[in-house]
């Protein structure tokens, strides 16, 4: 039987809180890139949840801005 790899961080702290993470997030967000998978690879923290869709918002509101300047 193979062993299931576990999430690089796994049982990490949270970037941005306290928490336990639970999933990773992407800084600068992938939203400000066209061409997602192609390039450099973006740079990833351990995030936990809460703290990853808090943000999704402020993202897409910023992305909003570049496009209308």
């Amino acid at each position: 039987m193979s062993k299931k790899k576990q999430p690089w961080w796994q049982g990490m702290q949270c970037a941005y809180c306290p928490n336990t993470a639970s999933s990773e997030d992407h800084i600068p967000p992938r939203c400000l890139y066209q061409n997602k998978g192609k390039g450099l690879p973006l740079v990833v923290v351990p995030s936990c949840e809460t703290c990853r869709h808090k943000f999704t918002k402020d993202d897409e509101f910023f992305k909003t801005l570049l496009v209308q300047a």
